[in-house]
């Protein structure tokens, strides 16, 4: 089993089994793999992101905190957009394909040698352990695939570890529950004993479970207090609020490793990053594309109300796919859509993600939304009708409602 290309890593991870079974025992399984491995995960400071909504620009902003303070990071997010190295970041970037081939081969080859079995997301989260101790990072920032108790990330026992508890909303409810204080519930099982544990001001129902978890564990609960400073108005609000909690975060972080305060200018730089998939923009032919990985209806409306800040006199040309995995906020998605849009194209991403993530039939989307719809079965050329569109109505273009969606466009 060599690995010669990324693609050949791609394909390997395809082979591995889709979901596991008996999900409670797996991460005594995961744990019991890292345990042979010298438990990576224990042996570096951390901060582990749970929530809904604003978990990956969180981690994102905390690694560039860091980074901007001299300290190397490793950092764990997911979905990826382009590339599985996306995934396994060090001082917030992917390793060069080479680099990361000669870990992953090695990893790999543990992997054979061991007879494991494993998903694709056990994989890499060992994985990325894994990777970050081998390059010896000074802290790692990881974000949670779903839910929090039953994610396989929870296996960092190192005490104290920095705990985050990002905007909750329903989504997933068919794994996490379908009230906000279920969804809590399950959100406050990462935090552990003796951890500190910082959340943004959220429902009094969302606060009150997350307070209560970390008392139960004798951990220290705050919820961050707001920053208001000049640098920070690059950012639109919904991204302040993440970097303000990132910022909470770092500081307990550097204050728990006896270390001095980040300096202010690092935290001046911190903002200047570009994060896949969050409004991420580009210019195709004189038009304006918004990439946003938005797929819920709490991630739509802090989209929809950038979008107004940014162009509140234009009405943008939609380019929406869902997965039907979000069946049941829907309709909420795209209503919100519908309040802006001039025009949608309806359309799908591609079934090479595999059987478990298929879009929602764009027929669905035009029968929910009122505003016009047109379908375009194939992303490509929807996304090239949507620039057309928007050339004449001089507007500009958006592209969101899934991960896959954009990763469509993302190496073009």
């Amino acid at each position: 089993m060599k690995f010669a290309s990324m693609r050949d890593a791609t394909y390997f991870l395809d082979e591995l089994i889709a979901h596991p079974p008996e999900k409670h025992n797996r991460l005594v399984y995961v744990a019991h793999i890292l345990e042979t491995l010298g438990s990576p995960q224990n042996q570096i400071p951390a901060i582990h992101v749970a929530g809904t909504s604003g978990k990956g620009s969180t981690a994102y902003y905390a690694t560039s905190l860091l980074n901007r303070a001299n300290y190397t990071t490793g950092t764990l997010v997911s979905p990826h957009i382009a590339s599985v190295a996306e995934r396994s970041l060090i001082n917030g970037q992917p390793l060069p394909e080479q680099e990361y081939l000669h870990y992953f081969q090695a990893f790999a080859n543990l992997y054979v040698a061991h007879s494991l079995h494993l998903s694709y997301f056990e994989f890499l989260t060992i994985f990325s352990f894994w990777l970050f101790k081998k390059i010896d990072v000074d802290y790692i920032i990881i974000e949670v695939g779903i839910g929090g108790r039953l994610d396989t990330t929870n296996v960092i026992f190192r005490s104290p570890t920095v705990r985050v508890i990002t905007d909750i909303g329903l989504d997933h409810t068919e794994l996490l529950g379908n009230t906000l204080t279920e969804i809590a519930q399950e959100k406050a099982g990462i935090i552990h004993q003796s951890d500190s544990v910082v959340m943004n001001r959220q429902a009094s129902e969302i606060e009150t479970i997350i307070r209560q978890h970390a008392e139960s564990q004798h951990s220290q609960f705050s919820i961050a207090s707001p920053i208001i400073d000049d640098f920070l108005k690059i950012l639109p609000d919904f991204q302040q609020r993440n970097w303000t909690l990132a910022y909470r975060a770092v500081e307990k972080l550097l204050a728990l490793d006896k270390k001095p305060p980040l300096p202010k200018e690092a935290l001046k730089k911190s903002v200047h990053i570009t994060i896949p998939g969050r409004l991420e923009k580009r210019n195709v032919d004189g038009v304006n594309i918004i990439f946003d990985v938005a797929h819920n209806p709490q991630k739509i409306r802090a989209l929809i109300d950038s979008l107004r800040k940014i162009y509140p006199e234009k009405k943008p040309v939609f380019v929406a796919a869902f997965g039907q995995n979000k069946q049941l906020s829907l309709a909420k998605s795209l209503a919100m859509i519908d309040n802006l849009a001039q025009l949608t194209y309806a359309t799908t991403f591609s079934t090479d993600y595999g059987k478990n993530h298929r879009n929602v039939p764009p027929e669905a989307i035009r029968r929910v939304m009122k505003s016009a719809v047109e379908i375009e079965y194939n992303p490509d050329r929807a996304l090239t009708k949507a620039i057309k569109k928007a050339q004449q109505l001089y507007t500009y273009v958006v592209v969101t409602g899934s991960f896959y969606l954009v990763s469509e466009f993302a190496a073009r």
